[in-house]
């Protein structure tokens, strides 16, 4: 009888615990929704902000944000669209000669950072990518043609610029 009575109780805080792990982690996210919840017990009708200590999207200034958001409600865009970035690598992106001559290809996974007046920053590559090949000329073409693009149209949260990380493939083919 006592060991029917502590396996109850263990599912019970097996579920407990597990139902905290899962706030926990949304709440963590930085696109996390901040809609006022009266149900939360003892809130008031406070924001899941104010009750967690969340940073708002109202009380920072998005240039000295040091939040970078991966889900936004818009997110970045290159002037002009799709096409004119397509436009914009093919006529920009330098194949090293060193690269050729050595027969180097691949696929570049490059990441950088919207700054929420459109800037670029942080430009790097992404060699945890499947696609990773090694060879630093391409590697430097890459970062290249990134840190010279225009400013971008930032991406926003509740209508507010915001910086967002973005990601862009770089494809390197001999033909």
């Amino acid at each position: 009888m006592m060991k029917q009575m502590s396996n109850s109780w263990a599912r019970r805080y097996a579920v407990v615990l597990s139902l905290a792990v899962v706030v926990t982690i949304a709440l963590a996210r930085p696109g996390f929704s901040t809609a006022k919840d009266t149900n939360l017990a003892g809130n008031n009708g406070q924001n899941v902000e104010e009750i967690f200590n969340l940073p708002s999207v109202e009380g920072i200034l998005p240039q000295d944000s040091i939040y970078i958001y991966e889900v936004v409600d818009e997110f970045p865009k290159f002037p002009g669209g799709d096409s004119a970035l397509m436009k914009f690598l093919s006529e920009n992106v330098n194949y090293p000669e060193a690269a050729q001559k050595a027969g180097a290809q691949g696929r570049f996974l490059t990441k950088f950072v919207v700054n929420a007046d459109g800037s670029i920053v942080d430009v790097e590559i992404n060699k945890d990518s499947k696609s990773y090949v090694e060879n630093k000329e391409l590697e430097d073409e890459a970062i290249r043609v990134i840190k010279l693009m225009p400013k971008w149209t930032p991406g926003k949260v509740k209508g507010k610029p915001v910086r967002v990380r973005f990601m862009l493939p770089i494809t390197f083919r001999l033909n």
